[in-house]
């Protein structure tokens, strides 16, 4: 059953990425890579507050906010990406490139996270510097990506832990900055 009352506050949107370790032949783990799980999932933001969030507080001592989202596959050690502002490719940006060329740098700043995301692919970066229509990243791309694709500029959390609210129609997630 859709609660359509509950889906009228989700006022933002976030993509959710989740990490996948690979193992190899010594097993030895390699540092996580993250995958695009869901894009653009409506959700609504709060810092954490004692008196309404207390079962997370208890939890998750280190959470800094609560997202509310509709019932999803949201798990903790996932990534939030909540998309602040968005802009798009003008040239293709090949594999190991730090340069973008994008249409709209106006709120692009140094040290912002950025989602380059096309279809199925994810992939996150930092802005190093700004000039002119030119974003420069702080490391190479993982993957290339074709004029068009989206640049959103993110604000970074990580999934501490999801529990069920409302009667099992949407989720409270407890969140914790990304710096």
């Amino acid at each position: 059953m859709r609660d359509y009352l509950f889906e009228e506050i989700l006022d933002r949107r976030a993509n959710v990425t989740r990490p996948s370790v690979r193992v190899d032949q010594e097993l030895l783990a390699h540092e996580p890579e993250y995958a695009l799980i869901e894009a653009a999932v409506p959700l609504r933001l709060r810092p954490l507050r004692a008196t309404l969030d207390a079962t997370l507080l208890g939890a998750f001592p280190r959470a800094g906010a609560v997202a509310y989202a509709a019932s999803g596959d949201l798990r903790a050690q996932d990534r939030i990406g909540v998309i602040q502002g968005l802009t798009t490719l003008r040239a293709d940006a090949g594999e190991d490139s730090r340069e973008l060329e994008v249409a709209n740098p106006e709120t692009l700043a140094p040290g912002q996270r950025l989602h380059l995301r096309e279809a199925e692919a994810c992939v996150e970066g930092r802005v190093a510097e700004v000039a002119g229509s030119t974003v420069r990243l702080r490391e190479p791309l993982a993957m290339g990506f074709r004029a068009g694709a989206n640049v959103e500029r993110i604000e970074s959390w990580e999934v501490l832990g999801v529990e069920e609210a409302g009667s099992g129609h949407h989720l409270r997630v407890a969140l914790r900055r990304r710096v």
